[in-house]
């Protein structure tokens, strides 16, 4: 699949489902592939894209959502960037908007910072030294 924008104005009116999970997953796999493209080490992971009504699997599908993105963080941006924390879920914790805006927002912003990396790179042969000055070759 590709990008799918995140949904990023979650309120405590919205309701979480299973495309929204599917979502989010997608999204982390986008950004672990754009990572690779680019010649970052990016970590192997499990996703799942095809939950539907009846088969969401959540305590053990959101740690390890929350383990991908720590897992992608921790390879592509060492140090801990403001709001990228994951949080570890058990039974009695419960999951609301502001969970979601996390997740939503901490793939948003690896996939900016990682596009920011991209546009970075200085390819191999190329040089850009001031202004375009002609040098002439002694013979």
């Amino acid at each position: 699949m590709s990008w799918i924008e995140p949904k990023t104005d979650w309120t405590s009116e919205d309701y979480f489902n299973a495309e929204d999970l599917n979502r989010i997953e997608n999204n982390t796999l986008e950004v672990i592939n754009f990572l690779r493209s680019i010649q970052f080490d990016a970590p192997d992971v499990v996703t799942v894209i095809d939950r539907n009504i009846q088969n969401v699997e959540f305590l053990s599908s959101i740690n390890r959502v929350e383990q991908n993105i720590e897992e992608t963080r921790k390879a592509f941006l060492v140090p801990n960037v403001p709001g990228i924390r994951p949080a570890t879920w058990t039974i009695g914790r419960t999951f609301d908007y502001r969970d979601a805006n996390r997740l939503e927002n901490n793939l948003k912003l690896m996939r900016r910072y990682a596009q920011l990396a991209k546009e970075g790179i200085v390819y191999c042969g190329t040089f850009v030294c001031g202004e375009e000055v002609l040098i002439n070759a002694m013979v």
